[in-house]
């Protein structure tokens, strides 16, 4: 997939450079590659910072799985013959119980504080993906190379969106590119 895309943007980019170059002049080229570096900028910086996100989840919840594995052993291992088990079930139906004594406006409430917890709780350890130093300094880079075109007055702004959007249609046609490739293996892999 990401040499898919790799190839695709390349492929886009010698494109745009050839026809800047064929119809436009050199200030056009410039517009272009600036737009084009910013914007693939943002998104390797959008991609890196989410996958840094998502991949610290998994070791937390990877972590939290084998404790939680290493304690129902323990407990196996203390109670081989199953001593404590009806004091286990016990225990979870008086839970049950005292669940179903409570009045709708007070599990209302409880459901309700869990729900702002994990939303503050989600928010706070998703803002590290989009409060990176990728994406601050790709963002920076934009910012930059934008006011540095227009402080040259050398800005042309069909090239500028030219050159930001190429970017995100490249990676949709990775992604169409990448779907069709896995819809004809998976045809082939049905007839074998």
């Amino acid at each position: 997939m990401i040499k898919a895309f790799i190839i695709i943007l390349i492929i886009i980019d010698l494109v745009l450079v050839v026809f800047s170059l064929i119809f436009y002049d050199a200030y056009y080229l410039l517009n272009t590659q600036i737009a084009f570096l910013s914007s693939l900028l943002v998104c390797l910086a959008s991609f890196f910072g989410y996958r840094n996100s998502i991949l610290k989840k998994i070791s937390k919840l990877d972590n939290a799985k084998s404790l939680k594995n290493d304690e129902d052993e323990l407990s196996k291992i203390d109670d081989i013959h199953g001593l404590f088990e009806d004091e286990k079930n016990q225990e979870k139906l008086s839970e049950d119980e005292k669940e179903e004594n409570k009045d709708f406006k007070q599990i209302f409430k409880e459901e309700k504080l869990k729900a702002k917890a994990k939303l503050f709780k989600n928010l706070f350890t998703s803002s590290f993906a989009f409060v990176s130093f990728y994406r601050i300094f790709a963002y920076i880079f934009l910012i930059l190379g934008f006011f540095s075109l227009v402080n040259h007055h050398i800005f042309i702004t069909f090239g500028y969106l030219l050159g930001l959007v190429l970017v995100p249609l490249g990676i949709i046609l990775a992604n169409i590119i990448h779907i069709i490739f896995n819809h004809f293996r998976a045809k082939k892999a049905k007839k074998s």
